[in-house]
This record gives C-alpha cells, sequence and structure tokens, in this order.
C-alpha cells in the first residue's frame, strides 16, 4: 500500500470512513451505496466471510438487533503504519440495556 499515491489513499480513507459513518448512524441507505452487490466482507481472525451485500446487511442487523448505540471507527485504514501490509482495523462498541428481571 506504500505505493499508493496520496490521493488514492485519501479516496480509500474516505471510503472506509463513510462506511463506519453509515453503520455508526444506522444509514442503511448511505451504507448500500458504499458497496458492490457482490462485495466480500470478511473477519479472518474470527473465520467469518459473507459473501455478498445483502447478506452482509442482514448480519448487521442481526448482530446489533439488541444493541442502543454501535459506534464503528476505523484506525489507519490504508496501512501508513507500517506494521500493517493490508486492510483496515476497526474498533466496535456496543450499548445494549440490561435485561429486565422480573419482580417476585
Amino acid at each position: 500500500m506504500n505505493d499508493l499515491r496520496w490521493t488514492d489513499k485519501f479516496a480509500i480513507q474516505e471510503l472506509i470512513y463513510s462506511h463506519c459513518d453509515a453503520i455508526t448512524r444506522g444509514d442503511l441507505r448511505a451504507l448500500e451505496s458504499l458497496n458492490a452487490p457482490d462485495a466480500i466482507w470478511e473477519i479472518p481472525l474470527f473465520g467469518l466471510r459473507i459473501e455478498s451485500a445483502r447478506a452482509f446487511f442482514d448480519f448487521l442487523a442481526e448482530a446489533t438487533a439488541t444493541a442502543d448505540l454501535l459506534l464503528q471507527t476505523a484506525h489507519d485504514p490504508v496501512g501508513a503504519t507500517p506494521r500493517r501490509e493490508r486492510g483496515a482495523s476497526y474498533d466496535n462498541d456496543f450499548r445494549t440495556r440490561p435485561r429486565s428481571r422480573a419482580r417476585r
């Protein structure tokens, strides 16, 4: 990634930041506009591979169904840090309400 021109890096960063922003705001239309229908989304660390944008949106809806807040942020999205060769690093913060306990 180090041989990319700064304009290419900026365009990639904007895409990744827009993706994170759309997820944080729960804006499915914006998220759909950023993904090709045949997009592949993977997290090798968790053995996760999702092979279409629609499947990713369904996964996201299910994974966040109980969340009151989902905050996604990107870190070093175009590999400016030498230790990362490819991909972007994200943090996700889910906030959920505690389940109410039945009173006796």
